[in-house]
């Protein structure tokens, strides 16, 4: 099985293909081969086992399902993937309103860093139409985010006169767990995004 990415960059190793799993921090570089010791199907998705906890999704190689070639400046767009995330969190909403965002990006505090390795642009650039990722404690204006988990949400405008961003959102802490819940969040520079 041979890495089908981008021209320098890599794709990450996973500890399970089940829902919930975890990024190991390793990566394989586009165009190198690999044994697949075994392979498993997870909600139609094709994952190879490249010994112990070690998994790939299959999307990302030569003979996978299906293959995909990037282009060095492009990343994936995950439309039309389910919705893997748990119902009720403000990652399931996230990915109902900005369905481009990939599944099995981890828990909100960690949205950045899983786009940022597929090639999405992650910055602090507010604007519309992008995902804003609040870090594990990180002020939402008024309430704070979970101190594990994080928080992420959908940008539905940024006024740059006062610095504030207009977002919307789900989670169990809302009235509405599947949204929308909207909140302007002053201080909208001290956040990441995650741009399309």
């Amino acid at each position: 099985m041979t890495i089908n990415y981008k021209p320098n960059y890599g794709i990450a190793v996973w500890n399970s293909p089940e829902a919930g799993h975890q990024a190991t921090g390793k990566t394989l570089k586009h165009n190198t081969t690999w044994k697949v010791v075994s392979k498993q199907v997870v909600n139609g998705k094709t994952w190879y086992n490249l010994g112990g906890a070690q998994w790939i999704d299959s999307t990302y190689t030569i003979n996978g399902y299906p293959s995909v070639s990037q282009a060095p400046s492009a990343h994936p767009d995950y439309t039309g993937q389910t919705n893997t995330y748990p119902w009720g969190q403000c990652t399931y909403y996230v990915k109902m309103v900005a369905p481009w965002v990939g599944n099995y990006w981890g828990n909100g505090t960690q949205w950045g860093t899983s786009a940022k390795r597929v090639g999405f642009s992650v910055n602090k650039t507010p604007q519309a139409g992008s995902v804003v990722v609040f870090t594990a404690g990180q002020w939402v204006g008024s309430w704070q985010a979970d101190r594990y988990y994080g928080h992420v949400a959908y940008v539905k405008s940024y006024n740059p006169a006062n610095n504030s961003i207009t977002i919307t959102q789900g989670g169990m802490g809302f009235n509405s767990p599947t949204g929308p819940n909207t909140q302007v969040v002053p201080n909208a520079t001290n956040f990441s995004y995650i741009h399309r």
